[in-house]
């Protein structure tokens, strides 16, 4: 069960916009489902990276990425966290 909704929601996973959202957003997206099923106060000893079971999921994750930069986008641009404007005085 769990397998097929985490499939589904990172085919169809989108921002406010409308737009798809950047493979390095699915990853943390992925990274935090797994942290949330994992830790306290779950605790499940279940893989979603690794297991068989999540292949499928995992396929999707992974086709999804790479339809990302077929259709010629292009990783975002990253501010420099420390750049004039963003540091508080």
């Amino acid at each position: 069960m769990l397998k097929g909704i985490l499939r589904k929601f990172l085919a169809d996973v989108q921002t406010n916009k409308e737009t798809d959202r950047t493979p390095s957003a699915l990853t943390g997206i992925r990274t935090a489902v797994r942290r949330t099923i994992t830790e306290q106060p779950i605790s499940r000893s279940i893989k979603i990276l690794k297991y068989v079971k999540f292949t499928q999921a995992n396929k999707m994750f992974e086709a999804v990425c790479k339809s990302y930069y077929k259709r010629g986008k292009t990783k975002p641009p990253h501010e420099n966290p420390s750049a004039a404007g963003n540091v508080e005085n």
